[in-house]
């Protein structure tokens, strides 16, 4: 909170008002009256709350006295603790009643990120460090953890690229967009990845890359195509459609149908249009085979053999998980399907919340529920899985077994399953052919029904994603030749469809070369050192925001609206990354704040208002300073980029948990931001 529209010796004073700027004296009494009250609304409560814990505590000790001394005789009878036990437990079964236990985060999507060094050498100056296929010391790896509940949906993670540096690499397929948002190639030009993930985990490319001549491009917009399936020698639905799904078969369609849009998309990458599957045919082989049962196990002729004894595929037909896939046909394909569609995980981790679910009575409902051959997955590789069982190691198979019963496994599979069948005219005389003398299961009618009813049901590529789990994303940067003792900021924002947002913490990430000391560098003279009491230059120390250049901005909302300024380039660039929605709002409060001066400082005792009650305020944000400081956030005493990441960590993790975002600058009301909860 500090004295708003205050003028500093910067660019952007001309743009305030006379009336502003007469305003800073002669109203200084009223506005020093409303910062007290805020100021002292967050410092006062906790006050309060030191001086009420300490009452509480001598209260307290008195208390137990008397009541010991009452209490001992009764503690000697066993009735005591008898009607103590029972009542406990009624508390107990209360709280589990009433969810106490539960998580009420309500987060369907996380975030959090690291980096593999705290600062590097400024970069070389010959041309091989350009080239992106050599390593160099200078490269930066961030680690980016999305966690998702299984109840998330399609999921987003946007990563905009600091202008100090370029791409040199990101995994998991991601989309990289230039300055103007269109989509490139060229990472020297990439300003944003965006990776876009299931909820199996597994992250959905939007477009083919492939050089392919006639690339299909999967598409997240499903509609029934009656004229292609027509073309695979099937009728047309019957109608009204006796298929229609309901029920539990309805709610396991709804949990799948994210895994089967994947393995369309990603199986259709780079190829021909006859050889893209059908998303609905990938759930009508679900709904036809085992009715989304995830832990069928058909060995022979028994419909439900035992999961937990040993079938060869070798000499016998096998079908496992809800796809019905067999391992005969399918094995070559097992490796893609599990990085594919587990990227970062490893077969342990998947392998053994397959055995965890199959304990779940409403997931695996059979007689031959759970899973225990293995009782525990092992830590083994997906090439030593392939291997084994290729030399036909019973444990290795059952191992590999378990794999097939992941949804999102079973999805890939049959996909790839489907490529190898065919999708041509034949396809319909095809799969009729596979009945025997006493079935009717792939007539070309029922086949057709249950593919419409699979669109009838809805496929939209978001459907929820079961059980939940994790993806684990790299990112690499390298610091551009002409950046030298500066900042590189880099921070990624997740959404997810029904989810809540999480940024990746505090920026910035790292440093280049020696962090930023104040200095005594007046930057040609643009800034007044003798104004702080520091006497140096703690906001711009290499004179970064002084020698910048600056950008246009014009306002189009709130009081300033209409209003252009001109901003420093890194600023608003740091804004935009750190959190873009409200950049906006940033820009108006610094510039009513500071007018852009980083070395901005607001002395109390010239408004007459002691340090205890009005703390002074510094730089861009006119944030608070050690002891007098809210929180280890609220510093405003340091170089610009830190100003920057305080003032908007501290406005999300702290004020806004409590209630109370924006509240810290009356400059906020500029765009209507401090309302009732600020008073």
């Amino acid at each position: 909170i500090s004295q708003p529209d205050q003028q500093y010796n910067d660019d952007n004073s001309q743009n305030s008002s006379p009336g502003q700027s007469s305003q800073s004296s002669s109203s200084s009494n009223n506005l020093r009256s409303r910062y007290d009250k805020a100021k002292n609304f967050l410092r006062g409560n906790k006050g309060a709350g030191k001086a009420e814990e300490k009452a509480v505590a001598k209260i307290g000790q008195k208390l137990a006295l008397q009541l010991g001394s009452k209490l001992a005789p009764l503690m000697a009878s066993p009735w005591f603790w008898i009607v103590l036990l029972i009542i406990l437990l009624l508390l107990l079964i209360l709280f589990l009643l009433l969810g106490v236990f539960d998580d009420q985060s309500g987060n369907l999507v996380s975030i959090t990120k690291s980096v593999d060094k705290e600062a590097v050498d400024n970069p070389p100056t010959d041309a091989g460090y350009l080239n992106p296929a050599t390593p160099t010391p200078q490269d930066i790896t961030y680690t980016i953890n999305v966690s998702y509940s299984g109840q998330a949906q399609l999921i987003t993670v946007t990563d905009p690229i600091d202008e100090n540096a370029f791409v040199v690499s990101a995994d998991n397929n991601p989309t990289y967009l230039d300055a103007a948002g269109t989509q490139t190639t060229d990472l020297k030009l990439a300003r944003t990845v965006v990776w876009t993930i299931t909820p199996s985990g597994s992250s959905a490319p939007i477009s083919s890359t492939s050089t392919s001549t006639t690339p299909q491009t999967p598409t997240n917009s499903f509609v029934f195509d009656a004229a292609k399936f027509s073309e695979y020698g099937f009728p047309a639905p019957q109608n009204p459609n006796p298929a229609k799904l309901s029920g539990n078969d309805l709610a396991r369609w709804k949990t799948m149908m994210s895994y089967a849009v994947k393995a369309s998309q990603v199986t259709c990458q780079g190829q021909d249009q006859g050889k893209c599957v059908d998303v609905g045919i990938i759930g009508m082989w679900a709904w036809i085979e085992s009715t989304f049962y995830s832990y069928m196990n058909v060995c022979g002729g028994t419909q439900q053999a035992n999961q937990n004894n040993y079938c060869n595929y070798n000499t016998i037909l096998y079908q496992i998980g809800a796809f019905g896939n067999h391992p005969e046909y399918t094995i070559p394909y097992f490796k893609a399907a599990f990085e594919t569609m587990h990227p970062g995980e490893t077969p342990q981790a998947v392998g053994q919340k397959i055995l965890d679910n199959s304990k779940n009575s409403s997931l695996c409902s059979k007689k031959d529920c759970p899973i225990s051959k293995p009782d525990s997955f092992p830590n083994i590789t997906v090439d030593e899985l392939v291997a084994g069982t290729k030399a036909g190691k019973q444990d290795i198979r059952m191992l590999l077994y378990t794999l097939y019963k992941d949804d999102a496994i079973g999805a890939y599979l049959v996909a790839k399953h489907f490529q190898d069948i065919g999708l041509n005219k034949n396809l319909a005389s095809t799969m009729k052919g596979w009945d025997k003398s006493s079935y009717d299961s792939y007539n070309s009618q029922r086949i057709i029904n249950h593919i419409k009813g699979i669109y009838d049901a809805g496929i939209d590529g978001s459907g929820g994603g079961g059980m939940g789990g994790s993806i684990i994303l790299k990112l690499v940067v390298r610091p551009k030749q002409s950046t030298q003792n500066a900042y590189i900021i880099n921070q990624a924002f997740v959404s997810g469809t029904g989810g809540t947002d999480n940024t990746s913490g505090s920026g910035p990430s790292i440093s280049l070369g020696t962090p930023i000391p104040p200095s005594s560098n007046t930057c040609n003279g643009k800034y007044d050192l003798s104004k702080n009491p520091l006497g140096s230059n703690f906001g711009d120390p290499n004179c970064e925001l002084a020698s910048s250049q600056k950008q246009p901005f014009t306002f189009t909302k709130g009081d300033y609206k209409g209003t252009t300024i001109q901003v420093p380039v890194p600023l608003r660039s740091l804004i935009q990354q750190l959190d873009p929605q409200n950049l906006e709002i940033w820009l108006g409060i610094i510039q009513c704040e500071s007018s852009f001066s980083p070395n901005a400082y607001w002395n109390p005792v010239e408004y007459k208002c002691g340090t205890s009650q009005c703390p002074p305020v510094w730089g861009i944000y006119q944030l608070d300073a050690p002891p007098q400081n809210n929180g280890k956030f609220d510093v405003g005493n340091v170089d610009w980029a830190t100003q920057t990441s305080n003032a908007i960590n501290d406005n999300n993790q702290r004020l806004e948990p409590a209630g109370l975002k924006w509240c810290a600058w009356q400059c906020a009301d500029k765009f209507s931001l401090r309302g009732a909860h600020c008073k």
